[in-house]
């Protein structure tokens, strides 16, 4: 069962990553095509699932909303945006996604140890944006609730 959730969550994601580059340059959309090739590449044993999934711990990030700042249509962004594991067992992430192909975030795979802090590396392509952005950053993991999120926004001139 907790296969098919990941499957299924991993479509989802992958629908996500190109949203937004329908009608965009062939360069934007051959990254998010490594970034779904990367999702649908993450294996992860059914037993060990099984067994992070009963031993449930929390993430808190930083913050919930960050401002990036403004940027030059076109500048590639790379932010780092601090989480911590609040609860009473170690921490795996499953996956990380953007609300649209332009946000990549990248994120340690190894658990994370009760109390401890890391942090995921949010990239952001500005590339054929204009005005202000409003982001979205899903995180999946052995939390409860398995969805973390936070927002970010940036100004793109």
């Amino acid at each position: 069962m907790q296969i098919k959730k990941v499957v299924f969550y991993t479509i989802i994601a992958a629908l996500f990553v190109t949203a937004c580059n329908i009608n965009k340059p062939d360069e934007i959309n051959n990254t998010a095509s490594s970034e779904v090739d990367n999702l649908f590449n993450t294996t992860i044993d059914s037993t060990k699932m099984d067994s992070l999934n009963q031993h449930k711990t929390t993430l808190k990030f930083e913050k919930e909303l960050y401002d990036f700042g403004e940027v030059k249509e076109g500048t590639k962004l790379n932010k780092k945006v601090v989480y911590t594991n609040t609860g009473n067992n170690p921490l795996v992430i499953f996956m990380a996604f953007g609300s649209c192909g332009c946000t990549t975030p990248t994120f340690s795979r190894e658990p994370l140890a009760p109390g401890a802090s890391d942090t995921l590396d949010i990239g952001f392509n500005s590339e054929g944006r204009n005005g202000n952005q409003s982001k979205t950053v899903k995180v999946y993991a052995n939390t409860e609730p398995a969805f973390n999120e936070f927002k970010f926004t940036v100004k793109v001139n």
